[in-house]
């Protein structure tokens, strides 16, 4: 027999042996599920599609050996555990385990995990100030989803001198999807999208049905991100800004054209609900620096008042504007308010732009408040939208009754009344809104 048949039949040998388990045990059969002990909790694995048994995706049990009663600490536990799950496997949690951790439970590394917490909660029994302590780390995971779990911290009573009690810190993960995750009780943000120590961004991020309520600080914190789409979720009793878009003394760093470190691209929230944003803005974006924000879409969310409503404030960089914001079809729910007076119109605008290009506002609906029947009744003072140093905005087809105007192109400052001295706005248009006295 020559090397090349020895080969051939070598390999045949080889696709009709049987799989040898980690205990050592042969089975030849097509098809049978297999059970057998793993270090980390019992694994099933799946049948077979060929004519072999090959394993398709582990399902690894939480053992029941680490406290689901909320009594203990299991924070090291449970990141010993985590730390030996395998790649391409489900991790599934006890039905309605409590896990106490009083330090971050870290899920790093992962690649091709699910894991499904079955009405579990990862509580965290205390904070202390100025500390980062994270309930929830992700880190460094690909293809991972998480779903059916609440992370609860101890307290929605929150400064920022509290942000550090995150309830999911995310660092340099890829295609993570958060499902039915529920943040709860925490003294700092719900969420919070960071630069990794390697300073990749995070990329591909998906939370869905999910739940940020009982917030202390910022609901959602964007920091570095390449692509990342909240839907469906609910914000309730927030403490500060439903979502936090500042990078405090920090810029953009590009390395062969693409950005690191800090950027906030590709950010969209779409038929979610915020209500109960106790301070600040729906969407908060100050920081005036070299920060790279491109591509913000804000698409068909119910805004609840009391509350922000649509307030949507962001200011760029001079030097590199942001490009492209879209605010299309949200609704707001109750009266839209903003800062200032009716006796010193105008107001605040609602929206406040500065060096944001290629902008488009349209279908969104807000009844602005302007008077009351026995005080200034009929009398807009709130302006919808402001631009300064914007190259390129359409605001079209707008529902603002009881708003001052649609649209303001570079008017004094607010509350100052300091004459705009940037760059002009150009090539801005509106039609079709409805706006004045209700």
């Amino acid at each position: 027999m020559g090397e090349g048949e020895r080969a051939a039949a070598h390999d045949a040998m080889s696709r009709s042996r049987a799989v040898r388990t980690a205990s050592g045990l042969s089975l030849g059969l097509a098809g049978l599920v297999i059970l057998a002990p793993a270090a980390a909790g019992l694994v099933r694995l799946s049948p077979s599609v060929t004519g072999f048994v090959k394993p398709r995706a582990a399902v690894i049990t939480v053992p029941s050996s680490i406290n689901h009663s909320c009594k203990v600490n299991v924070a090291a536990a449970l990141n010993s555990f985590l730390a030996s799950v395998p790649a391409d496997s489900t991790v599934e949690m006890p039905s309605g385990a409590c896990y106490r951790a009083s330090t971050s439970v870290d899920v790093a590394g992962l690649v091709g995990v699910t894991l499904d917490g079955g009405g579990a909660v990862i509580r965290q029994p205390s904070y202390v100030k100025d500390h980062f302590r994270p309930v929830l780390t992700l880190d460094n995971d690909s293809d991972v989803t998480i779903t059916d779990l609440t992370v609860k911290g101890p307290s929605s009573v929150g400064t920022e001198y509290t942000e550090g009690d995150y309830g999911i810190y995310m660092s340099d993960d890829s295609d993570v999807t958060l499902s039915s995750v529920t943040v709860d009780d925490v003294k700092g943000d719900g969420i919070i999208l960071s630069p990794a120590d390697d300073h990749r961004l995070n990329e591909d991020i998906t939370v869905t049905g999910s739940t940020i309520e009982k917030v202390g600080y910022h609901g959602v914190t964007i920091q570095a991100v390449s692509g990342v789409t909240f839907s469906k979720d609910n914000f309730t009793e927030i403490g500060v800004d439903a979502v936090d878009m500042e990078v405090d003394q920090a810029t953009t760093v590009f390395v062969d054209g693409e950005p690191t470190w800090w950027a906030e691209d590709g950010v969209r929230f779409e038929d979610d609900t915020f209500s109960h944003i106790l301070r600040g803005n729906w969407i908060a974006s100050l920081q005036g620096q070299e920060v790279q924000e491109d591509d913000l879409q804000l698409i068909d969310n119910t805004l609840a008042t009391p509350g922000p409503g649509l307030s949507v404030q962001i200011v760029g960089n001079p030097e590199e504007p942001n490009d492209g914001l879209v605010i299309e079809g949200n609704v707001v729910e109750g009266t839209q308010w903003s800062s200032g007076s009716v006796v010193d119109s105008p107001g605040a605008a609602v929206i406040g732009l500065t060096y944001v290009d290629d902008v488009t506002i349209s279908g969104n609906t807000a009844t602005f408040f302007d008077g009351t029947p026995t005080d200034y009744p009929n009398t807009p003072w709130i302006p919808a939208v402001a631009i300064h140093g914007v190259a390129g905005c359409e605001v079209d087809s707008n529902s603002f009754p009881g708003a001052l105007v649609p649209l303001q192109v570079d008017p004094p400052s607010w509350p100052a009344r300091t004459p705009w001295a940037g760059t002009p706005s150009s090539d801005e248009s509106q039609s079709g809104n409805t706006y004045g006295p209700t």
